[in-house]
């Protein structure tokens, strides 16, 4: 089992500060769903798990990713803490916790931040990155991970330092700290700890993690104590960025993601292989013994347009999804949004209610669907799923259906983003609770910046006038 367990957010979009622990329940689901006023950090939670979904995959930050270090901070900085088990041939699977540090900042720009053995010749952060590394728009720095093993009561002891690339001459520091991830036998064989230095530098000048990049993965598995603790909590790491980790933003409802990675677009027809056309055909039927529990009557499937050799040589099929009801086929591009947003996110829902080793992050999960439904989903997965479900959402009936242990609320300070509702009671109504609060406070941080509805009406009234004064 691996999962997220603590996010603590720093300069990033309007979150200047914010920690958020991840609720886990013994042998049970982690659940969270943020809620909160308009712009107070909710999509930024979510856009900092997607951070880390590139990192752990090793792949380039899109541009986009500089526009998100807040405009007075040269660099933004996200903690991510994972708890995970490991098995152990002699005795029981041992847990530990992972601590992964890590900042990015807009290429070209300076830092207060030293680079360890990535700085430029002179060993001064570099300024005149975008001139020397073109196309980059956003750089990824200062990486530390460190781990220590959980204890029983789930408390840790000292975390032991794997690597750090901000204050170590070299990324292993002594060769004691290299010995752990690539054993004794060459702890400081120069050819090796060159080209790890290599290729994390080259890494770092195109984008993407020094410790999670694919030639870093590879020089870890090539070294002879690989399967070691350190390594091994490393290669998991890895592994859960691209297999256990989805992250589904605002802009990409209307997809359906298959195990392989394939996305296909419920707006239009897609040409894919047949090997994923194989696999689109178990998910849909594992979709559609749930949908059309949810959705009486409602079944999808695809239909096959056209077969055509791929850019790659392979055997495709042109495909496009339809909805199935009452009888009738029809394009699915042309059912309701509701009912698009449930699809595309339903196989992931499965996923969370049957796996341990997922986690699903999904931004403003009540979009288009109905309330009661979205309340009666939660519950269910609250209470029975299996896996780790991340939420932001506007809609208040989840907090009458899950425990409160499992919501999380912003605030108005940019510098504490995050609280956790105190002073609720065992039988109190958590969402008549918050609704109090936004009116009367009470809690240690303001949850609302209070609005007037008299100057509301007013500014209506003056913006009515300044319509009827406009030219026709």
């Amino acid at each position: 089992m691996l999962r997220l367990s603590q996010i603590s957010i720093e300069n990033f979009k309007n979150v200047l500060q914010g920690t958020i622990n991840l609720t886990t329940l013994p042998e049970g689901p982690s659940i969270l769903g943020l809620y909160g006023q308009n712009g107070s950090g909710k999509t930024s939670l979510i856009e900092a798990i997607e951070l880390l979904k590139y990192l752990l995959q090793g792949k380039s930050l899109p541009a986009s990713f500089a526009d998100y270090i807040h405009v007075d901070s040269p660099y933004a900085r996200v903690i991510y803490e994972f708890e995970m088990s490991l098995p152990n041939e002699s005795e029981q699977d041992k847990s530990y916790l992972l601590r992964y540090e890590v900042s990015i900042r807009a290429a070209g720009s300076s830092s207060t931040q030293t680079d360890g053995p990535f700085q430029s010749p002179d060993h001064t952060p570099s300024t005149t990155a975008s001139a020397n590394q073109p196309g980059l728009a956003v750089e990824v720095f200062s990486e530390v991970l460190r781990y220590s093993e959980l204890q029983a009561n789930g408390r840790h002891g000292r975390l032991t330092t794997l690597i750090d690339t901000v204050s170590s001459v070299k990324p292993f520091g002594p060769a004691s700290k290299a010995a752990l991830l690539f054993g004794k036998d060459h702890p400081a064989g120069r050819s090796l700890r060159t080209d790890l230095e290599y290729h994390m530098r080259f890494a770092r000048w195109t984008g993407r993690s020094a410790i999670f990049c694919d030639e870093f993965q590879r020089l870890l598995q090539e070294a002879p104590d690989h399967t070691a603790v350190p390594a091994s909590l490393i290669g998991a790491v890895h592994d859960y960025g691209r297999n256990g980790l989805f992250v589904i933003s605002k802009s990409d409802i209307g997809e359906i993601s298959l195990p392989d990675g394939t996305l296909i677009p419920m707006d239009r027809s897609v040409t894919i292989s047949t090997v994923s056309e194989t696999e689109l055909r178990y998910v849909v039927d594992g979709m559609n013994l749930v949908l059309g529990e949810i959705v009486p009557g409602l079944g999808i499937g695809h239909r096959i347009l056209s077969r055509e050799l791929m850019s790659d040589g392979r055997e495709g099929v042109q495909i496009q999804l339809v909805s199935e009801k009452n009888e009738k086929t029809i394009p699915l591009k042309y059912e309701s949004p509701g009912i698009k947003k449930i699809i595309s996110v339903l196989h992931l829902l499965i996923r969370v209610y049957n796996q341990t080793d997922i986690t699903v992050a999904i931004d403003e999960l009540d979009a288009g669907i109905f309330e009661y439904l979205l309340g009666e989903l939660l519950r269910i997965l609250a209470s029975k799923g299996k896996g780790q479900l991340i939420f932001t959402s506007h809609n208040l009936r989840p907090l009458e259906t899950i425990d409160k242990q499992f919501v999380a609320f912003t605030t108005t300070n940019p510098k504490e983003r995050y609280l956790r509702m105190s002073g609720v009671g065992s039988s109190s109504n958590l969402r008549d609770f918050y609704y109090r609060d936004l009116q009367l406070g009470g809690q240690r941080e303001s949850l609302y910046d209070t609005t007037n509805n008299f100057d509301i009406a007013l500014a209506f009234r003056q913006a009515g006038g300044q319509f009827e004064g406009t030219e026709r």
